[in-house]
This record gives structure tokens, C-alpha cells and sequence, in this order.
């Protein structure tokens, strides 16, 4: 059998395209029941597995599983394209060049990019075409081991496997120009002179029957020199369907050839040739399908929907690939959420560490704007690593506690595809149902879930509670490990600061927050940072939604600018809420500063048309006055946008003029919420470490400000001292932001 381009992708990867898996296991059933003797593999076994090793070693898992030997040669998408020193303009082909670790990466998985053997009379060989003019180091051996094949015993038959094809429509066809838009593609998928002449010649000269290729997608045959060329179709999807009159892009995969008796002659399968059951019913993404490349792990929970196929285990278990660890060290993590349901907070965090930084994927495909997905995530990308590569997480998930199980819960499905245990008790969890504590770090998600609310508005989640039963397995266990808490530490001070002094007591690496502080510069647009010492005056920051639940991250974003001031944080003498007319009252008589608002409107990427004063809905500011005078206001005002975005009036270190500097936070407004991952970068570094990465006492003073400002509200706008929030700490000490 001749397979190609079936493009096994992992969950864990933006491009995943869950139909190419569907397919494939469709077509390696099918292969099984027909008992070939051996399977050819013309390249792109994978997605993107010259970035992602875990895929070649994922579909190496899957095809030592098959009952007969498998034979591969890479893909493009396995290693990288053929080399070019220049780019197309369509995308960065440079970029995209083989490189000798790709290679290298591939050999260490799959063995020899080159092989030879023989097998009933018939010599099969294989190469990496993309070497061919690569100038990399690896090139000359590659053409050492081709002229090596002229002296090879001869079979009856040779059939040559390669990825690139020779030529698209004739062996003398010109070398192409990738620059210009109506010769890309057939520069993209054909081998430039002189080395196809080279290549044809050992062809020749090692008695070649048969050359199969793939790359193309569309099946299509040749004849040159006494040699037939096919280029067989692909598994996964179909391309170039308008090119060749003749071409067929039917998803499947042909024989390679057969023998029909003893002594026949080798026969080889026409490509008209109808192969019922080995054609496969394309699933072709529309955009609506294109949305589903990021389908979630677990959408399917247990059960395929009518009419598609699931897919074997050895595929499935990809998805739980970030759970398993890549080194015995690897720290184990316990997750302890309120509630895991779709889009909240533990579907952002923890589905990322169970399934990578691409999730959660779109839980309402048909109204997933993937447009706008791919112009969030260009302008705000996920974390990468120096090579440009998605960053994987690094620590694994080894038990998962959820207070509630709403009726749209997800967290059984994910669990049981990552095999990640749902402990009964948080004790458990952290345990691992033995005596001891048995986890390296915990992490503490109690947002979302049905708690009721107090008199001020708020929402009392169990935050104490959660922290409170960690410590108790602390003690017990006489260790301690980092602790994360999501979001403000508590909805009042008095629990909030409990947390703290009890963290400090028992020396736990603690940390908390919101992922605005965590988000890297480049989020921010422009990119603005305050200069430690810079002398700030005045802030504001504009913002939205709920006042607890979106007023904590507007504080956060807050706090992360003004901490770097001359000086140093000093905390907070005064809280005041007002809300409705009495705002603009206020920001008239300059209780608050009407020109720093117009300043964060200018940043805003989504601005709207009118007057903030008739867009906003019910607005709300918080007004804080800070121990060494700065004033600052939160303008919670829905209506006016759905971004965040700071002002502040600074004198710059080195300057005597004080200047009005303005930025707004990019975000990603639906899945798969990049800005999480961030966060999660932050969370990851305190449990590999040991040292939190932000200020712990930055969230405690948020906290006690959102406390306060709610408190105000509840008793009409009073104006409450809060003595309490002397809270004193240095960014520079303590604050590292993701790059």
C-alpha cells in the first residue's frame, strides 16, 4: 500500500484539523482488512511535526501498532520545505526552510531519511527529496548514498518513494518563480533543475519501475524516460483540484502495486481505477469547519456525532499528550475549581495545561469568528519560545477537584481522555488518596459556579476555603509547595488577608492575580512601560463589565503601571464608588480627570462613535487616593467599549515637563483566550521555581481596594479611609513580565 499526506495533527496545536485524524483512521482500518505486506508513507505524516516532536512520535506510536512494517520518507510538514534564499511574498518561505535539527529531529524518531531494501523481487527505495540543492550539511551523504544505489543488486522491479514530485507537467519544464503569484504553486510542489535531472538519472540508471510521490494532494500520473510517475492522493484533504483536467482530488489511497499470480507481471493500480472502499468521503472544512481545526479536546466526550468516525486510541491519546510528563521531573500540579464548564476560568487554564496553549477551542463553532480569531492572535500571539515555536506547558496535571458538576460539565470528559484522576475531596487531590502531600504545586480556580452573593454584590466564592484545606494538608504533611489563587485573593479583606499572613507564616511561594500584569509588552498598544522612578501624578483606566468580577482586572491593570513609580508602591489612604450622574459631576469639578479619559479613547482599537457620557450604561468609577498623593480612577463604563485602557500623567525619569502617556491591553475575545496562557507562563515559573513572579502583595492590595470600593458603594458613595491598605512593596524587586 501507498499512503501520503495524511497530516496527523495533535488538539494541542492551532492548525489541528480533526477530520484529517477522522480520515486516517479511516483509511488505517481500511489498509488492516485489505493485509498488505508493507505500507509506503510518502511524507507530511504529521502537521506540523518539524516543530512539534510530539507528532512524529505520536504517529510512530500509531504505525508500529499496525500488523505490517511501515516505510517513510518526511514531508515537508514533517522536516521543512525545500530551500529557498528568497521569499514569495505570500508567506515567509525562508522561514520555512529544512533545517539540519528538523532533520535531525525526524531521523531520532523515524530512523534513516534514506532507505533501500528488497522485498519479493521488488527493490523499494526512499529519500528526502527536500535535501536535493538544500546546501545543508546533510546534502552531500545524501548524494553519496544515491550514487550508492547504482551498485545495489538488482531486483526485478524498483519502486522509488519520495515527497516532492520530479516535475508537475513535464520533466523539461523550466525552473519555476516563487515570486510570481501564478508560478508559485507549481514552484511549491515540483524539484528545480539541476537537480530533477540528477535525480531522474539515478532513477534511470537503478532500473526504476515506479516513482510515488505525494505533496500535491491530487492524484496524478506521468511517464518519462520509461519510468511512471504517480502522485498519489492524500488522506487528509484535497488541493489543486483546477490544475491538471485530469487530475482527481478523491481523498484515499491507491495500491501501489500488486501481482496477480505467482510469475505476472507487476501490476500497477490505474489512477481512474474506482476504489470503492478505500476512497474516503472528504470532510472539507468551510470556515465553519475551519473553526473546528480548533475543536477541544473532549467535545467529543466519549461518543462520536452521526456520521463521523472516532478516532483509535493511539490518535486520541494525543490530546493528553501535555499531560504526560517529558521528564520524570516534571512538577504535578493539583487543580482545585469551583466549577469546569465551558469558558470558565478552569476551562481557560486548565484545559491549556491538559491540552496545550491553542485552548480552550471554539464551544460555538457556527458562531466562532475565525477571521477575527487569526487577526487576534497575529496582533496578540500566544507565548513562544526563542525559535518561534508555541510553548508547551511544563508542568502536568495530576488530580483535578471540582466543587460543583453543572449540567454542562466538561471536566469528566477531559479528565478521563488525559487520565487525570477527579478526586472526591480537595485533601485527596492534593494527596493523591495517600497520606502525604504528593504534589509539587496547587493551583486554586474559584471563579464561576453557582454561589450565592452577599448584600454589597459580592459574589462569595470560596476562596478561603479552598487555601484553608491546602494548609491543613500542609501541615499535616510538614511541607509546604507554591500555591496559586486565581483572581483577587478573597471578597473581603478580612479572609484576603488571613491568605496572606498565613502564606507568610508557613513560608509558601504564593501568588495571585489576574493576567493583565502578566501579559508581555508587546499586548500593549502602543507598548508603553513606565520607567521605574517615573514620577505618576494622575491615572485612570477605562474599562468594563461586572464591578467585582471585571473591576478586579481593571485594578490589576491599574497597579501593574502606577507600582513603578518613584518611590514604590505605598499603598492606599482612601476608597470611594460613585455611580450615575454624580461620575460626571465629579470628573467636572476634577475629582477625577476628564482629559486622561479622552487620552485612553484615542488607544482604543475598537472605538465607538459618541460621546462617553451617552454610551455609558450605569457608569461607575473608583476613586483611590494613594498614600504619597497620586489619584487614580477606575471608570467602569459599559457602553463606552469592551477594552481596557490606561492614562496617567507622568513626569519621566530625566525630565522636568510632565506628559500625558496612554496605552490600551490587546486581548483575544474569544477562544482560545491567549491571554490566559500568559498568565499560565507566570503560574508555571512559580511551581518550577519556587519564587511567585509577581508581588503577591500587589493582589492583596487590589483586593482590599475592591473590597473597599464595594463596600462605598453599599453605603452610597461614602468616601472610606483605609489605614488597612498601607501596604509597601517594589515592582522592581519582585515583578518579572513575561517577554
Amino acid at each position: 500500500m501507498f499512503a501520503t499526506d495524511i497530516h496527523v495533527g495533535s488538539p494541542r496545536l492551532y492548525r489541528f484539523r480533526p477530520a484529517c485524524n477522522d480520515n486516517w483512521q479511516t483509511a488505517r482500518r481500511q489498509m488492516v482488512a485489505l493485509e498488505p505486506d508493507l505500507l509506503l508513507l510518502g511524507g507530511d505524516i504529521t502537521r506540523d511535526g518539524n516543530i512539534h516532536r510530539y507528532e512524529l512520535e505520536a504517529v510512530k506510536a500509531d504505525l508500529d501498532a499496525l500488523p505490517f512494517p511501515a516505510y517513510v520518507v518526511p514531508g515537508n510538514m514533517d522536516t521543512g520545505n525545500k530551500r529557498t534564499a528568497i521569499a514569495s511574498g505570500r508567506r515567509d518561505d525562508v522561514r520555512l526552510n529544512l533545517d539540519s535539527a528538523s532533520l535531525a529531529q525526524f531521523r531520532s524518531v523515524f530512523g534513516p531519511t534514506e532507505w533501500t531494501f528488497v522485498h519479493k523481487d521488488v527493490r523499494f527505495s526512499g529519500f528526502c527529496s527536500m535535501l536535493a540543492g538544500s546546501g545543508l550539511p546533510d546534502e552531500a551523504a545524501f548524494w553519496d548514498w544515491l550514487e550508492a544505489q547504482r551498485q545495489q543488486p538488482r531486483a526485478r522491479y524498483h519502486v522509488w518513494v519520495t515527497h516532492y514530485p520530479l516535475f508537475v507537467d513535464d520533466r523539461h519544464e523550466p525552473n519555476f518563480d516563487l515570486r510570481d503569484p501564478q508560478q508559485y504553486q507549481s514552484w511549491y510542489f515540483s524539484t528545480d533543475e539541476p537537480h530533477r535531472s540528477c535525480l531522474l538519472d539515478v532513477f534511470r540508471a537503478t532500473s526504476a519501475t515506479l516513482v510515488l510521490s505525494g505533496h500535491v494532494h491530487c492524484r496524478k500520473t506521468h511517464r518519462a524516460d520509461g519510468i511512471r510517475f504517480d502522485i498519489g492522493p492524500s488522506t487528509a484533504f484535497p488541493q489543486w483540484a483546477t490544475h491538471w483536467p485530469d487530475g482527481d482530488t478523491t481523498l484515499g489511497f491507491p495500491p501501489a502495486l500488486r501481482r496477480h499470480r505467482p510469475g505476472d507481471r507487476l501490476a500497477v493500480r490505474a489512477p481512474g481505477a474506482r476504489l470503492h472502499p478505500r476512497r474516503l468521503r472528504p470532510r472539507r472544512p468551510s470556515h465553519t469547519g475551519t473553526a473546528r481545526l480548533l475543536a477541544r479536546v473532549g467535545e467529543v466526550s466519549g461518543q462520536a456525532p452521526a456520521g463521523t468516525i472516532s478516532a483509535m486510541p493511539s490518535i486520541a491519546a494525543m490530546a493528553a499528550t501535555a499531560a504526560t510528563p517529558d521528564t520524570p521531573a516534571m512538577p504535578r500540579v493539583a487543580c482545585i475549581v469551583t466549577e469546569y464548564r465551558p469558558r470558565s476560568h478552569a476551562d481557560v487554564f486548565v484545559t491549556m495545561l491538559l491540552a496545550g496553549y491553542i485552548y480552550p477551542a471554539p464551544h460555538e463553532p457556527d458562531r466562532f469568528d475565525f477571521h477575527r480569531a487569526a487577526r487576534e492572535l497575529s496582533e496578540a500571539p500566544l507565548p513562544l519560545d526563542a525559535r518561534g515555536r508555541l510553548r508547551r506547558p511544563r508542568v502536568r496535571v495530576a488530580s483535578l477537584y471540582t466543587d460543583q458538576v453543572p449540567a454542562n460539565d466538561i471536566s469528566r470528559a477531559l479528565a478521563e481522555r488525559a487520565g487525570v484522576p477527579i478526586l472526591p475531596t480537595i485533601r485527596e487531590a492534593l494527596t493523591l488518596g495517600g497520606p502525604q502531600l504528593a504534589v509539587d504545586g496547587v493551583l486554586l480556580f474559584a471563579e464561576h459556579g453557582d454561589y450565592p452573593f452577599n448584600e454589597k454584590g459580592q459574589h462569595l466564592y470560596p476562596r478561603r476555603r479552598f487555601f484553608e484545606e491546602t494548609v491543613v494538608v500542609f501541615r499535616k504533611s510538614g511541607r509546604v509547595v507554591p500555591v496559586f489563587n486565581d483572581k483577587h485573593l478573597a471578597y473581603n479583606w478580612a479572609d484576603a488577608k488571613w491568605m496572606y499572613d498565613t502564606a507568610k507564616e508557613l513560608d509558601i511561594p504564593f501568588m495571585a492575580g489576574s493576567s493583565m500584569p502578566a501579559l508581555p509588552l508587546g499586548w500593549r498598544k502602543p507598548p508603553l512601560e513606565l520607567p521605574l522612578g517615573t514620577r505618576v501624578h494622575e491615572a485612570l483606566v477605562l474599562a468594563h463589565g461586572g464591578l467585582e468580577s471585571y473591576g478586579f482586572h481593571a485594578l490589576e491593570t491599574l497597579q501593574c503601571m502606577v507600582e513603578r513609580r518613584a518611590g514604590g508602591e505605598t499603598g492606599v489612604a482612601a476608597v470611594q464608588c460613585i455611580g450615575g450622574p454624580e461620575v460626571w459631576d465629579a470628573g467636572a469639578n476634577g475629582r477625577w480627570d476628564l482629559s486622561l479619559l479622552a487620552a485612553a479613547l484615542q488607544t482604543l482599537a475598537e472605538p465607538r462613535t459618541g460621546e462617553p457620557r451617552t454610551l455609558a450604561r450605569e457608569p461607575v468609577v473608583f476613586l483611590l487616593d494613594y498614600r504619597d498623593g497620586l489619584r487614580a480612577a477606575v471608570c467602569m463604563f459599559n457602553g463606552v467599549t469592551a477594552e481596557r485602557a490606561f492614562a496617567a500623567r507622568v513626569t519621566l525619569p530625566g525630565h522636568t515637563q510632565p506628559q500625558v502617556v496612554a496605552t490600551c491591553w490587546a486581548h483575544h475575545s474569544q477562544e482560545p483566550y491567549g491571554q490566559g496562557a500568559y498568565l499560565l507562563e507566570a503560574i508555571q515559573d512559580l511551581v518550577c521555581t519556587g519564587h511567585p513572579p509577581h508581588p503577591v502583595e500587589r493582589t492583596l492590595l487590589t483586593t482590599g481596594v475592591l473590597d473597599a470600593a464595594m463596600t462605598s458603594r453599599y453605603e452610597g458613595g461614602r468616601r472610606l479611609e483605609t489605614p488597612h491598605l498601607a501596604i509597601t512593596y517594589r515592582a522592581d524587586r519582585a515583578d518579572e513580565r513575561a517577554s
